[in-house]
């Protein structure tokens, strides 16, 4: 039977080495294969269990190679209460199941971190499980899929029946609506025989959108011994061991539309190959990293009248006169500010970020004394040029300090005789600093 290959797929469940022990699919691997095997429209998503660890460096190597990325895991679900913590009892109560969660959006993403993180701190037992509570609190901007045969609502289909599922089925639809999927898998095993047709019924029933996909943990075909080399690792056995933990088959790779066509067929499940684009288009996060990255600063509380550069300057100001009380003083401000003004007395801008604060050295509060000193530097400001990477400063106003300070200093004169020097050049009175706080506050201006 000719079935012709989808126009568009995208593989929505797939494993990458950050599925410890169990996925075999190295991410650069994975993308350079992903972009062959759909070289106009590639597009992956990453689904490892129970974490988003992979999430940048996925995300990176998509970006590098032109392929989409979609960013995911596969989480792990409790029946019951996360902080329940004991071995399942029944069919029904397996201790955790598994279940596909994209990110559709940034708020996606962030629901996505809250509950892996969650997941670990609250419901770790065996493996770091979620439960219906926290799906309750973070599942919005979130795509789930139905996931695979250890999922919730096909092991309730298989182990109790299809009225049991419906029940699972209902829960998830009333949580997620319009974007839970039912996922069709088919590896050629019997169990997904059984189960194909009751989540067909199902997705009729409700009208609920079908999509195809593979459960991916390895890239190749050929690498399903590697796969099974990695198991005997995370089971402590080894490969001569005939009967240690293994796939049931060596069909769990990054298959091509072609194959998924022969897989999951149109006739039989229409729309599930296609819908896998579907799925893909309402996935529009791009993450802030590579070229990407943006600078997201906090919103602060800034005085009117003050740029965000002058209040980082006053709380440095501050800052440093907490730490240094003895030296650092409020004569010291003064005198400071006092040099400045002198300085800035044959500069244009100097005299531009000296008129606007239109205050006095020794009459002003001392906010007001930081943060005209805070404009005299911003006023030395130089673009960056060419070969640089960011502005530079010139401080003229620091210079003057400096001097006046090198001048009216001796090592062993008196607070008396320093303060009578200080007030003979231009009513300087900070010069009982020594010239090593000088060199702090230099640092501190020149960043």
């Amino acid at each position: 039977m000719d079935v012709g290959p989808p126009k568009r797929f995208a593989h929505l469940h797939q494993h990458t080495a950050y599925s410890l022990l169990d996925g075999a699919a190295r991410i650069k691997d994975l993308m350079a294969w992903v972009k062959e095997v759909t070289p106009g429209d590639a597009v992956v998503a990453m689904t490892d269990h129970g974490n988003l660890h992979g999430a940048v460096e996925f995300t990176k190597a998509a970006y590098a190679a032109q392929v989409k990325p979609i960013v995911g895991f596969e989480a792990y679900m409790t029946a019951g209460s996360r902080f329940e913590r004991r071995r399942p009892e029944g069919k029904l109560d397996g201790g955790y199941y598994h279940l596909t969660l994209l990110a559709k959006d940034m708020t996606g993403y962030r629901n996505l971190c809250k509950l892996s993180s969650r997941a670990y701190l609250e419901g770790f037992y065996m493996k770091p499980r979620i439960d219906f509570e926290l799906l309750e609190q973070h599942h919005e901007g979130i795509i789930a899929l139905s996931g695979c045969l250890g999922a919730q609502l096909p092991r309730t289909i298989l182990d109790v029946g299809p009225e049991a599922g419906e029940e699972v089925l209902q829960r998830y639809l009333r949580l997620f609506g319009d974007d839970y999927f039912l996922e069709f898998q088919d590896h050629g095993l019997e169990e997904q025989q059984r189960l194909n047709p009751v989540l067909r019924a199902f997705a009729d029933r409700y009208g609920i959108a079908m999509v195809a996909t593979n459960d991916g943990h390895y890239v190749r075909k050929e690498d399903a011994r590697a796969h099974e080399a990695l198991l005997a690792i995370q089971t402590k056995t080894v490969l001569s061991d005939e009967h240690r933990f293994r796939f049931p088959c060596d069909e769990f790779y990054v298959k091509t539309p072609e194959e998924m066509a022969l897989a999951v067929p149109e006739n039989a499940y229409p729309g599930a190959l296609a819908n896998t684009m579907v799925v893909a288009d309402r996935c529009t996060l791009e993450l802030p990293i590579g070229d990407r990255r943006v600078y997201q600063m906090p919103e602060l509380p800034i005085p009117a009248g003050r740029t965000l550069a002058e209040q980082l300057r006053v709380s440095a100001y501050e800052g440093l006169g907490r730490r240094y009380p003895e030296r650092i003083t409020e004569a010291f401000w003064r005198g400071y500010l006092a040099a400045a003004g002198a300085a800035s007395a044959a500069s244009d801008a100097g005299l531009a970020a000296g008129s606007a604060a239109g205050v006095s050295a020794d009459a002003a509060p001392l906010e007001k004394v930081w943060l005209r000193l805070a404009r005299h530097a911003e006023a030395g400001r130089r673009a960056m040029r060419e070969g640089e990477h960011y502005d530079r400063y010139e401080t003229p106003h620091l210079d003057a300090f400096a001097a006046v300070a090198a001048l009216i200093i001796p090592a062993a004169a008196s607070a008396q005789s320093t303060l009578q020097s200080a007030r003979s050049h231009n009513g300087v009175v900070a010069a009982a600093q020594p010239l090593a706080t000088e060199a702090s506050v230099r640092m501190l201006e020149m960043g």
